[in-house]
């Protein structure tokens, strides 16, 4: 490191420091408002933010990255104080098995993430992109510990009342109506992204654009919110009736044959396919499964609804079926 360097790109940048250092009555007052007028509604929306970058590295219920610890319960077995320097202060108290190892190769390439597991020929870290980094041992010049792989500065943008809201849902996770609902609820989806060629494709399709392997069709990772609802996302609206409609979709893992079903909170204007083989909706939907992975894709027309959407998997009595929902309990 260059002392200098590091100085002058600190001034050009305005990194000289973290804008939210509470102390004192300052940070007494702030804990105190915390459940006076933070929302924890407003907080979940904040925590969604793709700027705040949170899904990418925390799940909840196994829904999300695996860089840092899962969020389910953190509310019901952390104190609002230590949830509060959490975000201000990473690297005070980092979570044993979360802080990272920073790898220097035989070649001078450098490698920093939480360690996933080594044996004697590899060493595997996952990365804050939440990628797999597979390192041979014997390229390995030096290994040290690292900080959090959470940036400090992270919740600088937010104002007194944003970081009210975010600080008050942490202390609601896994309470109430914040605890991840039990059962096999979908958590884990993939929405398509709203692009001049996905539109296209929609046009020329229709809703079977959904089901199509083609790589101009563009997917994102998604996440159902705490109480299990699938927010609306990237939606397309058709020029013909200027209905609104997105494209969801998620994977089962079938390791035994057999009968299962999904449960929908409400079917109305959904449009549901296995494999690009449509499903009847409804509010129970049965499938009849071969060993292996599924791709369920659903396609929503927000006008015939009011409701999100939200599905579980369940079981059917009697039936061999083992299926699991991959990215998500």
């Amino acid at each position: 490191p260059d002392a200098k360097l590091i100085d002058a790109l600190t001034l050009a940048g305005s990194l000289g420091g973290v804008k939210w250092d509470l102390k004192g009555e300052e940070l007494n007052a702030f804990l105190g408002d915390v459940a006076k007028l933070g929302d924890p509604a407003r907080g979940e929306a904040i925590y969604r933010r793709d700027t705040m970058n949170c899904l990418k590295c925390h799940a909840i219920a196994g829904a999300g990255g695996q860089v840092g610890p899962d969020m389910s319960s953190i509310g019901a077995s952390a104190p609002v104080d230590y949830l509060l320097e959490s975000l201000l202060h990473p690297d005070a108290k980092i979570k044993e098995g979360y802080n990272s190892f920073v790898v220097t190769t035989v070649d001078d390439r450098v490698f920093n993430g939480i360690k996933v597991r080594e044996s004697k020929t590899e060493l595997v870290l996952r990365d804050n992109e939440n990628r797999e980094l597979t390192i041979p041992v014997a390229d390995i010049a030096e290994r040290r510990n690292g900080l959090s792989l959470m940036p400090a500065g992270l919740v600088d943008t937010l104002t007194r009342q944003e970081l009210l809201d975010l600080t008050r849902f942490l202390t609601e996770l896994g309470k109430g109506q914040y605890a991840a609902t039990p059962g096999k609820t979908v958590r884990s989806w993939q929405v398509l992204t709203n692009t001049d060629a996905s539109y296209r494709m929609l046009l020329n399709h229709k809703m079977g654009a959904f089901t199509m392997v083609d790589p101009a069709l563009k997917w994102e990772n998604a996440y159902s919110r705490v109480n299990g609802d699938m927010p609306n996302l990237q939606w397309f609206t058709w020029m013909l009736n200027s209905s609104s409609i997105s494209g969801f979709r998620f994977t089962l893992d079938v390791t035994t044959a057999g009968a299962a079903r999904l449960n929908i909170a409400d079917p109305a204007g959904l449009t549901l396919w296995l494999d690009g083989q449509p499903l009847e909706a409804g509010a129970t939907v049965p499938l009849n499964l071969t060993a292996g992975p599924h791709t369920v894709t659903i396609a929503v027309e927000w006008q015939k609804r009011t409701k999100p959407v939200r599905v579980e998997l369940d079981e059917v009595p009697g039936s061999p079926a083992r299926v699991r929902l991959v990215g998500g309990k």
